[in-house]
């Protein structure tokens, strides 16, 4: 029975010889557990937070729940800075998740915790 497997190793050789690899662990794709961040922080900038990208981020998150809980960091320059946890809003942020949100507030601003 042939089933997908997760390779991890080292490619090893030298420029000359065919390359090689040293394998030091075969696990079956299904049995592959992502770890997913106890929570992720959004630093929103008011200044430039609008109310399609407020609600793009609301609809993001209801698009991925999961166990990562939600703190928004909004601030706004030279004046204040609040965080926000949302009740009722974790999210499952992977990399896709987080690639999306930083599409719609802007790149790095999404940072993970635990």
């Amino acid at each position: 029975m042939e089933a997908p497997v997760l390779v991890r190793g080292v490619l090893m050789g030298d420029e000359d010889a065919a390359p090689k690899i040293s394998i030091s662990s075969i696990q079956a794709l299904e049995e592959v557990q992502v770890k997913l961040p106890s929570g992720v922080r959004i630093r929103i900038n008011l200044d430039r937070a609008t109310e399609e990208i407020l609600t793009a981020l609301k609809s993001a998150a209801d698009a991925a729940p999961g166990p990562g809980k939600v703190m928004l960091h909004l601030e706004k320059k030279g004046e204040y800075a609040a965080i926000l946890e949302p009740e009722n809003m974790s999210v499952a942020a992977d990399r896709g998740w987080v690639e999306r949100v930083e599409e719609l507030v802007g790149k790095g601003t999404v940072q993970m915790v635990g």
